[in-house]
């Protein structure tokens, strides 16, 4: 949760840690916050809203869909992200 609520923003081995989501605003990003971070939607809204606006060692980057999560977190190194379940077993490369 720490890594996705920008927290914390480094690997244990000191590299920086690319955190990649989903449009703030789509159903997949909104799924995730609550069932999986369990947090309150609007409260975790406007915090990363804040910190996003706010000059500081930020690493998050809002992708367009799921297959361009798939393609950042595969393709950039340090990096974490997530996706709908569905992509998950529809995908074997996973």
């Amino acid at each position: 949760m720490r890594i996705f609520t920008l927290q914390e923003t480094r690997w244990p081995n000191g590299e920086v840690i690319h955190v990649f989501v989903n449009k703030l605003d789509s159903i997949e990003h909104k799924y995730f916050v609550e069932h999986r971070l369990n947090i309150p939607y609007f409260r975790y809204r406007n915090d990363i809203e804040r910190i996003l606006t706010t000059p500081s060692e930020n690493n998050m980057v809002i992708v367009k869909n799921q297959m361009e999560m798939l393609d950042k977190v595969k393709n950039t190194r340090n990096s974490i992200g997530y996706v709908n379940d569905k992509l998950i077993s529809n995908n074997r490369e996973i």
